[in-house]
């Protein structure tokens, strides 16, 4: 399961095919934490690698943590 993290000007110039797209600021500033909880949940399997994406790898580190915070029990989870 691959979860980009990039803003929508960079996702549009360039995606993975059947990615979901979290960008990093909706990831890290939202306002409702079991919404995105529960939206994240809904897309992925609890077994199921997970690939975090951005431009540099600085974000997907952050992203790798939050949502580490976020589903603590999904622990197949890295950054590329």
């Amino acid at each position: 399961f691959i979860i980009d993290v990039r803003p929508e000007q960079e996702l549009n110039i360039a995606h993975f095919e059947n990615s979901f797209h979290l960008p990093m600021d909706r990831l890290l500033y939202n306002n409702n934490d079991e919404q995105l909880r529960n939206e994240l949940r809904t897309n992925i399997e609890k077994h199921q690698q997970i690939v975090i994406v951005c431009r540099r790898g600085n974000d997907s580190q952050l992203a790798v943590k939050r949502l580490k915070e976020l589903l603590p029990d999904i622990d197949n989870i890295d950054e590329k």
